[in-house]
């Protein structure tokens, strides 16, 4: 009789190693194909044998389009070259990454950072490839470089492990005299800029963060020259580099007129010797003419009946000397003689005086005249020089006053938008792979609110650096008024429209004024956004113009704002003094604003 044998094997252990492979398996495409970066896989030749779901969804390709085809056919044509020999280099350890952007099926190229490394795909030898879309990492280095070349003032950028600079503005070259290939790849020493000797003596003024600010400086220009500088530094970091970020101010013509100021007050001190000497000190950009005590007594003039112009003094000059007085100072203005002269002045009552008069005459860096400083004494009597000697001193402490102010206004002003701005773009670097869309949009309104805040700052700062240097031309033109308000509320409607300000221009269109165009902006500018600043949401804001007696025209900006205290008027135009207070919905103010329109 036949029979069957039945053997059994048991597989239980194989059927739960094939379940966990399965599993193992479908939980790396899901991890695979959740990440943001482009992610490939390939053969030893180059060729794509798998991508993540990125590579599909962005490049627009479909996986059986991309399947055997060369990795360099996702790079722009006439960069393949560069990539394949990039890849080849990083497989060698002689680079790190490949800078080649990747392009999309319809011809959109993606700035990206491609890195690649050996490894085994189903038991095969492989090449695995990661690369990072670097779009928004690339906007913020666009927007940190344009703020950094638009700065007036000299910056630089250098390694923090090797101090050698990598980039600096024009600012920079103009100031110390240097070409771009003189100092790129190469340190402060090397260029003699500063000896190691003054770099450790700045770096002793440093925080505890290797900050340095406001630190004076002898800074030695290509050509020899000392360049005297308030110099700021801090460390920053882009990416996987540290920086350390250096901008300077340049302070040479203040101390040198600190200098000359000093030398004036040293020839006082020998004129006191003669006695009865008065100084005065006239403002050629304002027609502001300041006499000390002594030269009314010289003049026999009334303070209280001093215009306080050029004309004031020629109305005290004897009607015989007048033209020559007038002619010698003309000619000191303009550098064709120092003013050294003799002249008789005609008291109210009648008396006639004998004066001696030496003056200088102050220029900027141009040669353009700003200011005339003289004396005066009667050649036939000594007078007190002791009113004159406080009264140069009280000079000396406004002029140090309103210099210290200034760089308060930078140091701190500029600090905190560069802060924030290098801060948020820290945390984008750091912290993007875990961004949502909504942070990252956040974070780039707050960059551009910065970067729109630092600009605003800029432009003012550089408009009243221009009036003290005295560079502002006066050119007028024929400016059609209600085009150019309407311009300039054109400017800000994103602000008035997020207040809910109901704005108005009630001016005639065929309304003109003859001024300076740059003048007039400026003005229009500053006031109205004043008006925006400080009116709460749902106010109105209206822009008028009239004409008065004259033939001028009176332009009105009225709001319903939140106003002013009078002890807060009272500082008004005032670099000394604090006036700078935040809009209603929390605008920054550097209180340089109406500064600039008076």
């Amino acid at each position: 009789i036949g029979g069957v044998l039945l053997n059994y094997h048991d597989i239980s252990l194989r059927k739960h190693a094939d379940d966990l492979l399965q599993q193992t398996r479908q939980n790396y495409e899901t991890f695979f194909n959740t990440i943001d970066e482009f992610l490939f896989v390939l053969d030893e030749q180059g060729n794509i044998i798998h991508t993540n779901t990125t590579v599909i969804d962005r490049l627009s390709y479909t996986r059986e389009e991309l399947a055997g085809l060369s990795v360099l056919m996702v790079h722009p044509p006439e960069r393949r070259d560069e990539a394949a020999r990039i890849v080849g280099e990083m497989l060698n350890g002689v680079s790190e990454f490949c800078p080649v952007p990747i392009i999309t099926k319809s011809g959109v190229q993606i700035p990206v950072e491609t890195r690649v490394s050996h490894g085994f795909w189903d038991g095969k030898p492989a090449i695995f490839g990661v690369t990072k879309d670097i779009s928004k990492v690339r906007l913020s280095e666009e927007k940190f470089s344009k703020l950094f070349h638009l700065n007036p003032s000299p910056c630089g950028l250098s390694d923090l492990d090797t101090h050698k600079y990598i980039e600096v503005n024009e600012a920079f070259y103009a100031l110390l005299g240097f070409d771009k290939n003189e100092v790129i790849g190469k340190t402060a020493t090397d260029l003699a800029i500063l000896t190691p000797e003054k770099i450790t003596a700045i770096m002793l003024k440093a925080d505890s963060n290797g900050n340095v600010t406001n630190a004076e400086a002898d800074l030695i220009a290509k050509n020899g020259d000392i360049k005297q500088v308030l110099m700021s530094a801090e460390n920053i970091h882009v990416q996987d580099k540290k920086y350390r970020f250096t901008v300077v101010n340049d302070v040479t013509l203040l101390r040198q007129a600190e200098d000359l100021l000093k030398q004036t007050n040293a020839r006082l001190t020998l004129a006191s010797h003669a006695g009865g000497v008065g100084v005065w000190d006239y403002n050629l950009v304002n027609n502001i003419l300041v006499w000390d005590d002594q030269m009314f007594n010289l003049y026999g003039v009334d303070k209280k009946n001093f215009g306080g112009a050029y004309e004031a003094w020629l109305a005290g000059v004897h009607p015989d000397d007048v033209s020559r007085g007038d002619a010698e100072i003309q000619m000191a203005i303009s550098g064709e003689k120092e003013f050294d002269t003799e002249f008789r002045v005609m008291w109210p009552n009648g008396t006639v005086r004998n004066i001696r008069a030496l003056a200088v005459v102050l220029r900027d860096s141009s040669g353009k005249p700003l200011q005339m400083i003289g004396t005066n004494w009667d050649i036939t009597s000594q007078k007190n020089i002791e009113q004159l000697l406080r009264t140069s001193e009280k000079n000396l402490q406004n002029i140090n006053a309103e210099k210290d102010k200034f760089f308060s206004i930078i140091a701190h002003d500029m600090r905190s938008p560069f802060n924030a701005f290098v801060g948020l773009t820290r945390m984008m670097v750091e912290d993007l792979d875990t961004m949502t869309l909504e942070e990252i949009r956040k974070i780039v309104v707050s960059m551009r609110k910065s970067a729109t805040n630092l600009y605003s700052l800029l432009e003012n700062l550089l408009e009243w650096s221009m009036m003290q240097r005295g560079v502002i031309t006066y050119t007028p033109v024929s400016i059609p008024l209600a085009l150019k308000i309407k311009e300039s509320i054109a400017l800000i409607i994103g602000s008035v429209q997020k207040k809910e300000i109901e704005i108005s221009c009630d001016i005639p269109n065929g309304l003109s004024v003859f001024a300076d165009l740059h003048m007039v902006e400026s003005l229009i500018r500053n006031l109205i956004s004043n008006a925006v600043k400080f009116t709460p949401k749902g106010g109105r804001i209206t822009v008028s113009a009239n004409k008065i007696e004259g033939n001028f025209i009176e332009i009105a900006v009225r709001d319903t704002g939140i106003g002013m205290k009078k002890e807060l008027m009272s500082k008004l135009f005032k670099l000394d003094e604090h006036t700078g207070r935040k809009g209603t919905e929390g605008e920054p103010s550097t209180g340089l604003g109406l500064i600039i329109c008076k």
